[in-house]
C-alpha cells in the first residue's frame, strides 16, 4: 500500500492530492512509476480499466482511485483490453461485453462481416450497448490531425498523438483539438480567443487573446465543447445525439464520426467552380452549367475521377462501368477482381498545355523510367485514381502538365504487395495520405473519398481555361447567397429527408417544404393530400405540392403575396427565399412564444425591446433601434447584450472600437463565438452583422433571447 502511495506522490508533483486522468494514463502506460516498467500496461489497457474506477464529477483521480486502478491492472482486470479477435470471435465479444469488468476494445480483422481494415468494439453508455470503431479510420484521422495541427501554439506540445491507441479520443475531451480542426477545415469559423485554454507560455500575437486557466475543469471543457457542437451545426454537419457531455467523456464512436465530418468538409471545400473554373471541362454533353453547379462536391469529385479515367484511355474492359458511388465501387474492390494473377500498374499520360515536341518526349521517357517499370501483360478489371502535376510559367517552366494515373485491382494471392505499390506511386507525386494497404484491401469508402479528394486538391490535372472559354457564372447578390446558406442550414436542422444541398433545386417538388411545415406547425400537413411518388415527381404533381405549401402559408398568416406554386417549381430564387424566410421567422417567433410567460405571441419589436432592456440592465449605454440600425455593424451592442446575459463573460480587452471593417468583423466573430460557447445555435457569419442583414440579425437576436428564456448552459 505504501508503495502505491509513493507512486502517486511521484506523479503528483504539485502535491494537490488530485491528478488529471491524462496524467495518470501517461504515467502508468509509459512506465514512469516504480513497478510499472515501460510496456507493462498499454495506454488502452489503462484507459479502459480507468473507466471502471469511480472517479468523482471533477474527473480528477485521487489517491483512493489510483490505488483501485493499479489494483485492477495488477489483477488482470484490464488484460483483455486490446485483445485481437478474428472471424467468429466477434460474436463472443459482443456477448461478453455486457459482463463485468472494463469495456473491451478488440480488433476484428478479416473475418466474415468485417467492413473495414480492422474494427474494435467499445462499451457504450451502459453494459448492454457496444459500438464499433474502424481502426484504419482512427489511425488515418489521427495522422491527419498530427499533420495539420503540428506547431499549433495551444496544442502543438500535445502532438504527435500516437496512431495506434485510443489517445486521440482523450485529446478531444477538452474541445481545443476539435475547435482547431474545425478552423483548419473552414478557417475563421471559431474565434479562438474565446476558447478556454490550459495555462502555458504564450507566444506574442498581434491579436489579444483570452485569459488562460491553470487547468481546464469540467465546466470549461463543456463551454469549449458547446462551441464545437454549435459551430459544427453552423457548417451543416450532423450532430444528432452528440452533446457536450459526450465529448467531455471521450465517447469514441461519436468523436470519430464528428472528426470525419470535419475532415470531409475541409477536403470537399475546394471542389468549387469559383475556385477552379477549369472544372467547367467536366460538363457532359447537353449538360448546362446550371445543372452542373447543382451537383454536391462529392459528385463533382466522382465526375473528375471518371474524366481522368477517360483521358488516360483506359480500355473499356478494365472498367466495367463508370465509377458512380464510393460505396458501390471504391469500397468493394473484390467485386472487381476476376481471374488469376490480377495486377496493379501505374501509367502516365501527358498533355501539353503550351508546348509540344522534344521536351514533351523527354519528359515522357524520364517519368516512365522513374515510375513505370515494365509489368507483365495480364488482363483484369482495374480501379484507377488520378492526379496531375502542372509546372506553371511562374516557376519558369513551359506549363507541361503531367497526368499520373494510378490504378490498382484486388488480388487474392498478392493483395498487400499490389497495394503497397499503389501507395509508393502515390508517394512519388506527394499524395500518399489516408490509405494503407489494409484499408485498400478492406475498401473503406470514407478513406477512399479522402484519398481522391486529396489528389484533386494537390494536382487537379485540368487544363486552365482560356479567357474566351471561361463560363459565365451568375452570382447571387451577397444577401441572397448568404440567406440561402442560412435557410439551407435551418432546414437541415429540422432533420428533413433528404437533406437540402441546393436550396432552389431541392425544394422544387415541395416535399421538403411540407416536411418543414409539419415541423414548424405540428399537424398542419394532411399527408394524404401530398403527392409523394413516383420520384422524381412530374411537374404537375410538383405544382400540386407547392400550391399546397402556399395554402398552408396563407392559413397561418404568412406574407406570401405574389408567389405561385409554379414559381417554386421553376426555382425562382427571390420567391423561394421569401417563402422559406416566412417559415423560418414563424419558427423563431413560435419558439419565443413557447418560452415566454403565458405563451404570448412575439413580434419583431418585442425582440428589439428585450435586447435594449437587457443591455440597459447590464449597465451599458449602447442600443438598437431596429434590425436595420447601422450602428450595430460594429457588433459592440451584441457583445454588451451577451455580457448582460452573463455578467463578466465578455473580456472587453478583446473588443475593438470598430473603426474599420477588419475591427468590426473581429467583434462580430467574437460575439458569434461567445454565443455558440453558451450553447446558442447561430447560423450567421460575421459579415451578416457588419453589413447589417436585417433578417439574419433577427435570427441572431432571437437565438440570444431563446438562450436567456430557455436557461443558460
Amino acid at each position: 500500500m505504501m508503495q502505491l502511495v509513493d507512486q502517486f506522490n511521484q506523479i503528483d508533483l504539485d502535491s494537490t492530492g488530485r491528478l488529471p486522468k491524462s496524467t495518470v494514463l501517461t504515467a502508468l502506460s509509459s512506465g514512469a512509476t516504480p513497478n510499472s516498467p515501460s510496456g507493462k500496461y498499454t495506454y488502452d489497457q489503462v484507459r479502459e480499466t480507468l473507466k471502471t474506477v469511480s472517479v468523482d464529477s471533477s474527473g480528477q483521480v485521487e489517491l483512493e482511485d489510483f490505488v483501485d486502478l493499479v489494483d485492477k491492472l495488477r489483477s488482470g482486470a484490464g488484460a483483455s483490453a486490446g485483445q485481437v479477435l478474428r472471424g467468429g470471435a466477434l460474436s463472443g465479444l459482443i456477448g461478453a461485453a455486457g459482463g463485468a469488468g472494463p469495456a473491451v476494445q478488440s480488433h476484428v480483422t478479416g473475418g466474415t462481416g468485417s467492413t473495414g481494415g480492422g474494427k474494435m468494439l467499445v462499451k457504450g453508455s451502459n453494459s448492454n450497448i457496444t459500438h464499433s470503431i474502424n481502426e484504419d479510420e482512427r489511425t488515418e484521422f489521427t495522422r491527419h490531425i498530427n499533420q495539420v495541427l503540428a506547431g499549433d501554439p495551444d496544442i502543438g506540445d500535445r502532438l504527435p498523438i500516437p496512431t495506434d491507441t485510443f489517445q486521440i479520443f482523450d485529446e478531444c475531451r477538452d474541445g481545443l483539438l476539435l475547435s482547431k480542426l474545425i478552423n483548419d477545415s473552414v478557417p475563421d469559423t471559431i474565434d479562438e480567443r474565446v476558447l478556454n485554454k490550459a495555462s502555458k507560455a504564450r507566444a506574442p500575437s498581434a491579436m489579444p487573446t483570452a485569459k488562460r486557466a491553470a487547468t481546464l475543469n469540467n465546466f470549461q471543457m463543456t463551454e469549449n465543447n458547446n462551441l464545437v457542437i454549435t459551430s459544427a451545426k453552423s457548417l451543416g454537419l450532423s450532430t444528432v445525439n452528440i452533446g457536450a457531455t459526450d465529448l467531455n467523456e471521450g465517447r469514441e464512436h461519436l468523436i470519430l464520426g464528428l472528426i470525419w465530418q470535419i475532415i470531409r468538409r475541409g477536403l470537399l471545400a475546394k471542389i468549387d467552380i469559383k475556385l477552379h473554373p477549369e472544372l467547367y471541362r467536366l460538363l457532359e454533353d447537353d449538360e448546362t452549367l446550371e445543372q452542373f453547379l447543382r451537383l454536391p462536391p462529392d459528385q463533382i469529385l466522382l465526375r473528375w475521377f471518371n474524366y481522368h479515367l477517360k483521358a488516360a484511355n483506359w480500355p473499356r474492359r478494365y472498367v466495367v462501368c463508370p465509377v458512380s458511388e464510393w460505396t458501390a465501387f471504391l469500397s468493394r474492390p473484390r467485386r472487381w477482381a476476376r481471374g488469376p494473377g490480377l495486377f496493379k500498374s501505374v501509367m502516365l499520360s501527358f498533355r501539353s498545355c503550351a508546348t509540344q515536341g522534344q521536351q514533351l518526349q523527354q519528359g515522357r521517357r524520364r517519368w516512365r523510367e522513374l515510375h513505370c517499370p515494365p509489368q507483365p501483360a495480364q488482363a483484369g478489371p482495374m480501379l484507377a485514381c488520378t492526379a496531375a502535376r502542372a509546372r506553371s510559367p511562374a516557376e519558369g517552366r513551359e506549363g507541361l502538365s503531367l497526368l499520373a494515373t494510378i490504378s490498382y485491382s484486388a488480388s487474392q494471392n498478392c493483395r498487400h504487395g499490389s497495394y503497397i505499390q499503389v501507395l509508393q506511386n502515390a508517394d512519388a507525386i506527394g499524395c500518399r495520405k489516408y490509405l494503407t494497404p489494409s484499408s485498400l484491401v478492406a475498401g473503406n469508402a470514407k478513406l477512399n473519398l479522402a484519398f481522391v479528394a486529396n489528389l484533386f486538391n494537390t494536382w487537379p490535372g485540368l487544363e486552365p481555361l482560356e479567357e474566351n472559354e471561361r463560363p459565365v457564372i451568375e452570382d447571387f447578390d451577397a444577401e441572397g447567397e448568404r440567406e440561402a446558406r442560412v435557410f439551407t442550414l435551418w432546414l437541415n436542422s429540422l432533420d428533413v429527408e433528404p437533406g437540402v444541398y441546393d436550396l432552389f433545386e431541392d425544394l422544387k417538388d415541395g416535399l421538403v417544404l411540407l416536411q418543414a411545415f409539419d415541423k414548424v406547425i405540428p399537424g398542419s400537413v394532411v399527408w394524404r393530400r401530398v403527392a409523394k411518388t413516383p420520384l422524381p415527381l412530374s411537374r404537375f404533381k410538383a405544382v400540386e405540392n407547392t400550391n399546397y405549401c402556399l395554402d398552408l402559408a396563407t392559413q397561418n398568416r404568412m406574407h406570401i403575396v405574389g408567389i405561385q406554386g409554379a414559381d417554386l417549381v421553376d426555382g425562382s430564387r427571390t420567391l423561394t427565399l421569401g417563402l422559406v424566410w416566412q417559415m423560418m421567422r414563424r419558427n423563431i417567433l413560435s419558439t419565443m412564444a413557447s418560452l415566454s410567460k403565458g405563451g404570448r405571441e412575439i413580434a419583431d419589436s418585442d425582440i428589439v425591446k428585450w435586447a435594449n432592456e437587457q443591455v440597459k440592465k447590464g449597465g451599458k449605454s449602447s442600443s438598437m433601434r431596429s434590425f436595420k440600425d447601422p450602428s450595430i455593424k460594429d457588433a459592440r451592442f451584441f457583445l454588451d447584450l451577451l455580457d448582460s446575459l452573463k455578467p463578466g463573460y465578455v473580456d472587453y480587452s478583446l473588443v475593438y472600437d470598430g473603426r474599420n471593417d477588419e475591427e468590426r468583423k473581429a467583434n462580430a466573430k467574437l460575439a458569434i463565438s461567445i454565443a455558440r460557447k453558451l450553447g446558442s445555435l447561430i447560423f450567421i457569419v460575421p459579415e451578416d452583422i457588419v453589413e447589417v442583414r436585417p433578417r439574419l440579425v433577427l435570427t441572431f437576436c432571437a437565438a440570444l433571447m431563446a438562450l436567456q428564456t430557455g436557461g443558460m448552459h
